[in-house]
């Protein structure tokens, strides 16, 4: 009789293959929708760069799923259950991270062909943040990074806003501080009413931005890297994709540094009704 926890793991595998190819077809369909606004020539010069970041970000998580699937079935004999719970959590930490980034192509199809639809309901900021932490929680401890949320416990800042975009705009924001984070660090994240405004402050001590990329940081592909130099995870979407959900609701997302190694602030700010 097959291993429940096999039929598992392979079905993971399965999901995250499907995963990369949609990945993959999202991007190229922005590119597609780009060639309309761009000359042959920066064109071609996009394709490169998007296929060089796109290649690495979506190999990455599927090696960590690849390897913790194989290590699964080289030792399931062997394993105790802490050990295959750890190897699960990697596999579904893989899982996110494409997941994360084929939903950031998604949203930039969809806004590039003008078919950005929120459905609002009262969504609870309060609970969306505690989510996002908790979903985030294997990465920081991997990086060692402690969360420390501020709000008012008897506020639940409550709103009218589309829930799945709300909650991908403002974990795009928690991932980015905790990848640009130092080793050992913290990330505050306040959440304050203010003039009839939610201001949900993520602040962190990592490597900063400098003037120039700080003009830059919300500009679609932008990493403020070279496309071949892959210090830190992520295509670029993020913070542009939040810039586009902040505003759809009525929003702005701010940006400060002090510059190099200085950390990160950054607000969204969100009408309350």
């Amino acid at each position: 009789m097959p291993d429940a926890s096999n039929t598992i793991d392979l079905g993971f595998f399965i999901t995250i293959l499907v995963s990369f190819l949609v990945g993959f077809l999202i991007g190229f369909l922005v590119l597609r929708s780009w060639a309309k606004k761009r000359s042959k020539k920066i064109l071609d010069l996009e394709k490169e760069s998007f296929i060089a970041i796109a290649s690495h970000y979506l190999l990455t998580p599927l090696s960590i799923i690849e390897g913790a699937v194989a290590t699964v079935q080289e030792h399931e004999t062997t394993f105790t259950l802490e050990q295959r719970q750890n190897m699960h959590e990697k596999i579904k930490e893989g899982a996110d991270r494409l997941l994360r980034i084929a939903e950031q192509m998604l949203l930039v199809v969809r806004l590039e062909q003008g078919e950005l639809h929120l459905t609002k309901s009262i969504v609870a900021l309060s609970e969306v943040v505690q989510l996002i932490i908790r979903r985030n929680d294997i990465a920081a401890k991997r990086k060692q990074v402690m969360i420390k949320f501020i709000s008012d416990p008897d506020n639940k800042y409550e709103g009218a806003y589309d829930l799945k975009t709300i909650t991908q705009a403002i974990e795009a924001v928690v991932d980015n501080a905790i990848k640009f984070s130092e080793e050992n660090s913290q990330v505050v994240i306040l959440l304050a009413e203010q003039n009839r405004q939610y201001i949900i402050e993520i602040r962190d001590q990592g490597i900063g931005l400098t003037a120039e990329q700080l003009q830059l940081a919300k500009d679609k592909f932008y990493r403020g890297t070279p496309p071949y130099q892959f210090d830190y995870e992520g295509i670029g979407l993020g913070l542009h994709v939040t810039d586009v959900i902040m505003r759809a609701h009525g929003g702005q997302l701010l940006i400060f540094s002090d510059g190099k190694n200085r950390g990160t602030i950054v607000q969204l700010i969100l009408p309350r009704s």
